[in-house]
């Protein structure tokens, strides 16, 4: 196990800085997820890591090391890819065995080790198969006991399951991370699916624009976001722009008034975000308060929950998912209804000057 640290990580291209002094630490034994939209820099920084790119500044330690110019083959570093990036030509054995070999491991000692690997990963009665005969989450589970085999210091996911199916990825990600806490080996897994980052991270480090704009557990990050880009970019969100209209009031556009905590001073423009499991809805008359009103348009049944879209009587729309199991859950189309806001659960952010919320 290793300690990875990343202090003020600079990447430029060209003219344009891609990676803009990102630092962080990741504990040992540690699983930390790098997630953001595309081109927020996570696979630029998993790559410098790995050696694969050399930054235009900071430095990159392990286990207090510093390895920032250190040769890719040197870093004892094991790399999981998108592609697998199996060698076609060699069985499952020998492709699990290759980084073995270059590590000068050799006779009863490779089998042992080979084959432990496989039996990680379940594959340990197909060593013999070439990867054209395997399939996808097969193939994924050959290029993880080929990382892990050699048991570097650091473990590097790049994306590895995004080309697998749903039902699959989801069994591979309980089983990769029932592997890594059992091998201890300190990861950073890049991906840009929020529910691959919740179900596998013991940290997540949200990134956007090059920076990082949070960095903490899941819990943390879904329950108290750092700003409005965490708000808004985890979890599915209604987003509406207002102004505090008084100490733990915000006046909507369209006039209506919710009761919220941590606002700013009174006069500020700002967004609210209300993420849609966060709202009840209440047969009229409604009692309790904090409600906005509204009437259903569409019902989707989705397993457990239930979707409601509304049309709000101020003219917005407002998405609400509930308990299918629940009152709730029995409304319908062209049912008027209304909506409680939980006044803790609601994030309100401050609006730019240019318009965006911070």
């Amino acid at each position: 196990m290793a300690r990875l640290e990343l202090d003020r990580l600079v990447k430029r291209f060209a003219d344009a800085d891609v990676v803009k002094g990102v630092s962080l630490a990741v504990e040992e034994g540690e699983l930390v997820s790098l997630l953001g939209p595309s081109g927020c820099g996570k696979t630029t920084i998993l790559r410098m890591i790995a050696g694969l790119l050399e930054p235009s500044g900071g430095a990159v330690r392990v286990a207090g090391e510093d390895i920032t110019r250190t040769i890719p083959a040197r870093r004892d570093i094991g790399l999981v890819f998108q592609s697998y990036a199996l060698f076609p030509h060699m069985t499952v054995f020998e492709n699990v065995a290759f980084g073995l070999r270059r590590r000068g491991v050799k006779g009863p000692d490779l089998t042992r080790r080979v084959d432990e690997a496989l039996g990680m990963v379940q594959l340990g009665h197909l060593g013999d198969r070439y990867p054209r005969q395997m399939s996808g989450g097969q193939q994924q589970r050959v290029a993880l006991a080929r990382a892990v085999a050699p048991r570097p210091r650091l473990l590097l996911f790049d994306e590895p399951l995004s080309n697998l199916d749903a039902q699959l990825r989801d069994q591979m990600q309980i089983e990769l991370k029932q592997m890594q806490k059992q091998l201890g080996i300190t990861s950073v897994f890049v991906t840009h699916d929020q529910t691959e980052a919740m179900t596998i991270s013991d940290r997540i480090c949200i990134l956007a624009d090059g920076r990082i704009q949070q960095y903490a557990t899941p819990e943390e990050i879904y329950d108290r976001p750092a700003n409005g880009f965490v708000a808004r970019f985890i979890g599915r969100s209604n987003r509406y722009q207002g102004r505090v209209h008084a100490p733990g009031i915000v006046q909507l556009e369209g006039g209506a008034r919710l009761a919220v905590e941590d606002v700013p001073a009174p006069g500020t423009a700002v967004e609210i975000v209300i993420r849609h499991e966060d709202a009840a809805l209440l047969a009229l008359p409604a009692d309790g308060g904090n409600t906005l009103s509204g009437t259903i348009r569409l019902r989707s049944f989705i397993g457990s929950r239930v979707q409601y879209v509304l049309d709000l009587d101020g003219g917005a729309e407002f998405v609400a998912e509930v308990a299918a199991s629940g009152p709730a859950g029995r409304f319908g189309p062209g049912e008027k209804v209304a909506v409680q806001i939980d006044a803790g659960r609601a994030f309100v952010a401050p609006i730019a000057a240019e318009g965006a919320a911070a």
